[in-house]
């Protein structure tokens, strides 16, 4: 089997384009990463819309509400800390894009703490409300993930720095001090997010 990186599985003479795996584009060059950015980018908005014909077919809500303008901020490598800044600000605001109104229609709460989960609308742990009361068998890299990727936001000085460093230590091994260090905070983290949305919407289905 030939290599894959992201959506383009690569042969010894031409790059085939996939999409959820079937063929769509033949090309005899190398991708641009412009090009495969924008599968990258593509394929989120595509999973992210999966996930909500999922969730309205089985329980008769949408579980996110689509930002189509977040999406088509989203980069997926940032080049120093400000770029990274605007990258997870990004990412977090998708995850944090729960429809909170639907949600509360359908799922019942069963304890005290699951009713204060959902009065403050915590989105990542309604996701984990959602799938333990639909009693889905579940990875918990997908909560774990998500709890990451939001905890990025909380740079220092504008936010709690413990959590932030936390992570970052957890990425990279250590504190971003460079600009290449932001890019490969940068790139894992936009990996991560598409790895973990992508794996919540197999365990719906």
């Amino acid at each position: 089997m030939p290599p894959v990186y992201d959506g383009w599985l690569f042969t010894n003479d031409i790059e085939i384009y996939f999409i959820d795996g079937n063929r769509v584009e033949l090309l005899n060059r190398s991708p641009t990463k412009k090009e495969i950015e924008k599968t990258a980018i593509e394929e989120i908005e595509r999973t992210l819309n999966n996930i909500n014909k999922i969730s309205k077919a089985k329980w008769e809500f949408n579980l996110f509400k689509i930002k189509k303008n977040l999406i088509e901020k989203l980069s997926s490598l940032a080049n120093n800390e400000k770029e990274f800044i605007f990258q997870i600000t990004t990412i977090s605001s998708l995850i944090e894009a729960i429809d909170f109104g639907e949600f509360k229609k359908y799922i019942t709460p069963s304890s005290n703490t699951e009713k204060e989960i959902i009065d403050k609308n915590q989105s990542i742990g309604m996701i984990e409300l959602l799938l333990k009361n639909k009693n889905i068998d579940y990875d918990p890299s997908i909560i774990k993930n998500l709890r990451d990727l939001r905890d990025l936001r909380n740079i220092p000085p504008v936010h709690s720095s413990e959590k932030f460093k936390k992570v970052c230590r957890k990425f990279i091994k250590k504190l971003p001090n460079s600009d290449s260090d932001w890019s490969e905070l940068s790139d894992i983290a936009f990996k991560k997010f598409r790895a973990t949305i992508i794996l919540l919407r197999n365990i719906l289905r």
